[in-house]
């Protein structure tokens, strides 16, 4: 089987770091691409060698012919620049994401709307997949052969070469691109948070997205957080490429449990404390995005009860600059809660109504004054009214 790679520099592993040449194929641009901060695709397809060993010559010509007709169609019609080729393989810079993104949601639905032989729809790899959809009947979700798409955004150095007619890369991106495509699964989009941040709703076609969580790429320091686009009409993919913990960025079997928790899904032992790193089996409380379990929530942030001195857990008052149990602000002589629009008021930082306000405050003076000591009362310069008193609840999840 012939493969119309003429070019030096389009190996997988060469692309980050050489200038890459394009080759004499249907899927090679010309003149001038796109130059500076870039996003770039890179896209394969899945069961390649499926086509390659059980179909005959005529059937793997007359295939890969439709595949990089479309290819190449889709990529110019959003203003693409094809970097590198094979004969399943692109690697494709666009200067604006949102053509990127839109460019690779054409590509999968333009896949699965056309005529594929026979031969190649009883692969498994290229199978025709339907879907029960309610009253409806049935939802296409695959048909035909299933891309793996990669997506990055950042600087690429260019050089445009006179001889060949047509602008050269180099850069990690290339090499980022593919190694997020090599993530991917057959008929799945996946971009990173550069590609993807930059982009408003608006500017796509109808898609589903999903936060697929952090994953290790080659040559990257840090884990990046990929997303997975899909058209709107191809949603129910999502589901067959399966859940990635949040943790470890490894997929969450059929098999395995998991939980969903701060809009991401987790193994269930990998969604931990943030501070003594133990498993959260059961409740949880977040502060400032993390995740805490109750002993060290309230051992690091929780309030205590200015009435009775123990940790708050549940609801509370503020009131006087200090934090109470609802049934710890009450006036500190009676025992009365306050009612309505009872003001209260302030003694020595606790609360009293008005009737106990002025029989403690008289004894308390008239202590001090047969003492013939001068008592220091806190001031009160404002009654607190019990409607404008501020409650507060912590939180459990």
């Amino acid at each position: 089987m012939p493969v119309e790679n003429t070019s030096e520099d389009t190996n997988a592993g060469d692309r980050g770091s050489s200038l890459v040449q394009g080759q004499s194929s249907p899927l090679s641009s010309k003149g001038r691409g796109p130059t500076g901060i870039v996003t770039v695709v890179s896209l394969s397809m899945s069961g390649k060698d499926d086509v390659n060993k059980r179909c005959t010559s005529d059937i793997i010509d007359k295939f890969f012919s439709t595949y990089r007709e479309l290819l190449s169609r889709c990529v110019r019609d959003f203003r693409g620049f094809i970097v590198a080729s094979n004969q399943d393989e692109a690697t494709v810079v666009f200067q604006q994401p949102w053509d990127a993104l839109n460019c690779c949601l054409t590509i999968q639905t333009a896949f699965i709307a056309s005529s594929w032989p026979d031969e190649i729809l009883s692969l498994a790899s290229c199978a025709r997949v339907e879907e029960p959809r309610g009253m409806a009947g049935k939802t296409l979700v695959f048909n035909g052969p299933r891309l793996q798409i990669g997506v990055s955004r950042g600087k690429l150095e260019s050089e445009y070469d006179f001889a060949a007619s047509r602008t050269k890369y180099r850069g990690n991106e290339l090499h980022v691109s593919l190694e997020i495509s090599k993530l991917a699964k057959g008929g799945q989009i996946l971009a990173n948070t550069a590609a993807w941040g930059e982009v408003q709703r608006s500017q796509l076609s109808p898609c589903f997205h999903n936060d697929t969580g952090r994953h290790k790429i080659d040559k990257c320091e840090r884990k990046q957080r990929l997303y997975e686009v899909l058209p709107s009409a191809l949603a129910e993919r999502s589901k067959w490429f399966g859940t990635t913990c949040s943790n470890c960025g490894d997929k969450i079997r059929p098999d395995q449990g998991y939980i969903k928790a701060l809009g991401r899904h987790w193994h269930l032992k990998h969604f931990r404390c943030c501070h003594c790193n133990n498993p959260l089996m059961d409740s949880y409380i977040v502060k400032d995005g993390m995740p805490y379990c109750l002993d060290d929530f309230f051992t690091l942030h929780a309030r205590t009860c200015h009435g009775c001195d123990t940790i708050i857990t549940g609801s509370y008052i503020e009131a006087m600059s200090n934090y109470w149990h609802p049934d710890c602000f009450v006036c500190q002589k009676c025992k009365r809660a306050p009612e309505g629009s009872e003001n209260i008021y302030e003694l020595n930082a606790l609360p009293f109504c008005l009737k106990c306000y002025h029989e403690v405050s008289n004894s308390v003076h008239e202590a001090h004054r047969k003492a013939q000591h001068k008592t220091r009362l806190s001031p009160v310069a404002k009654p607190v009214r019990a409607d404008e008193l501020k409650h507060r609840t912590v939180i459990k999840s």
